[in-house]
């Protein structure tokens, strides 16, 4: 098996990198990327890891963007880290997190939920920040039962304190990708906000900027629903890709390799990738 849809403390993760690829390693599986949100950091540490692991290694990423003020992540494989155009939209997108964590702490403290910058910093090992660390935060001070409900009650979209990012598009995430020489996949297509023939519509105008593929194993995915999926990513001349989602301890029941995605979507990837030897 292979997983390619995995985040580190470099996110919202709970493990570092070495600690990824260990539980890799020890579920047998043969190559994994990591695919932290909005970050590369964790990049370098993974390969070296799964150099010394013997485990195959795909640098990846996970850009959050806005279609219709729904949230969609684009996935992002082969990527260079040390693209200096990449990185410094990285850093763009970084600051605007900060800006959206300090307004939905604002937010928070107006009803009276009391949490602080630092508050949130303390429940993040790597400095990055996240909806997923003020949720801790809100969780340690007693204020909400669950990461679960600090989301339902008040971060996710409709929340009491929830606060829209500036938007990043669908497809200024494929662009960059592709330009970096990665190649660029829609995640989770089922949580996408949009039906059977916007879908098909939403591939056909994302792969007039580059777009590869979708995520077609899944977490939970059945085998229908990877039928499904392989159904549309053939009739849009796109791959399969796919991966756990595995967060750590923010998720619990979901492990590295839980998608069981088999060994052949590694070589489709490098196919689309023109990496294949």
């Amino acid at each position: 098996m292979v997983d390619f849809h995995i985040h580190t403390i470099f996110s919202d993760g709970t493990f570092t990198p070495e600690e990824v690829v260990k539980m890799a390693s020890e579920s047998g599986i043969k190559a994994i990327a990591i695919t932290d949100h909005d970050s590369v950091e964790g990049i370098e540490r993974a390969r070296e890891a799964c150099k010394q692991a013997g485990i195959e290694f795909v640098s990846g990423i996970e850009i959050s963007t806005d279609y219709m003020g729904k949230e969609v992540h684009i996935l992002g494989y082969f990527i260079n880290e040390k693209d200096s155009e990449f990185l410094c939209k990285l850093m763009e997108f970084q600051k605007e997190r900060e800006r959206r964590t300090e307004k939905i702490i604002e937010r928070l403290n107006e009803l009276n939920i009391r949490i602080t910058m630092r508050d949130v910093l303390n429940e993040s090992t790597s400095g990055l920040i996240s909806r997923n660390h003020i949720a801790s935060a809100m969780l340690k001070k007693g204020y909400v039962y669950s990461r679960g409900a600090a989301f339902h009650e008040y971060l996710g979209s409709g929340g009491a304190a929830y606060i829209p990012k500036i938007a990043v598009t669908p497809e200024t995430a494929v662009e960059m990708i592709t330009k970096n020489g990665g190649i660029a996949v829609i995640a989770h297509p089922h949580l996408l906000p949009l039906g059977t023939e916007k879908f098909d519509l939403f591939l056909k105008h994302l792969k007039n900027y580059g777009l590869k593929g979708i995520e077609g194993y899944y977490n939970g995915f059945e085998q229908k629903e990877i039928n499904i999926y392989r159904r549309i990513a053939d009739e849009n001349g796109l791959i399969v890709t796919g991966g756990s989602d595995f967060h750590g301890m923010t998720r619990a029941g979901v492990m590295i390799g839980a998608a069981n995605v088999p060994d052949t979507i590694y070589f489709e990837m490098k196919k689309a990738a023109g990496k294949n030897e």
